[in-house]
């Protein structure tokens, strides 16, 4: 149910003058859409429109009933989110599958930027995983698979941010080491 007295426009207005942009960063975030990631700009912008949209359909006053509006609009942010990362991901699959075994010999693979990208990344990450520690490894798949922050990381593992951090700097000098092996 659409109110006609409210738009898109307004809903952007009120999204920005009432700090409810942390509404759309909070779902993006227990989505583990980071700003790191190369489609974020999009979630970003595709969740202010979802905001905007529930703002427009939602069935009572977004101003008088904040409270259950910032839930709706949550809820909506959310969903539309999390349909658009499965969306990718099975692209995604299907690009992988697209490939005949022919395909896949190595002259063919040296003309497919993206699987060969996706090849190097995940040897590098290989590589480096063999050369960590085990807090170090655990490190980075907490960071690089799950894609948690310093914070959620300390949480999960029950250690200090500070370790943390000195994780962080041990693996990403670890990294630059890999890095500097494979392109010798």
């Amino acid at each position: 149910m659409e109110n006609k007295n409210r738009s898109m426009r307004k809903g952007f207005e009120h999204m920005i003058k009432s700090g409810h942009q942390r509404i759309v960063f909070g779902a993006l975030k227990q989505l583990h859409v980071r700003p790191f990631m190369e489609e974020f700009e999009d979630f970003l912008q595709e969740a202010r429109l979802t905001y905007a949209k529930a703002y427009v359909k939602f069935p009572g006053d977004p101003i008088a009933e904040d409270e259950k509006f910032r839930v709706y609009a949550y809820q909506a942010i959310y969903w539309r989110t999390l349909d658009l990362i499965q969306i990718n991901q099975k692209v995604e699959e299907s690009n992988l599958e697209e490939f005949t075994k022919e395909e896949l010999t190595i002259p063919n693979l040296i003309c497919n930027p993206k699987l060969v990208e996706r090849m190097m990344s995940d040897d590098l990450f290989r590589r480096l995983y063999e050369k960590c520690t085990p807090a170090e490894q655990r490190f980075l798949t907490d960071s690089y698979v799950l894609q948690l922050c310093n914070a959620e990381i300390a949480q999960k593992e029950n250690i200090s941010r500070q370790r943390v951090s000195r994780l962080r700097r041990q693996v990403g000098c670890k990294a630059l080491m890999v890095i500097e092996e494979v392109e010798e």
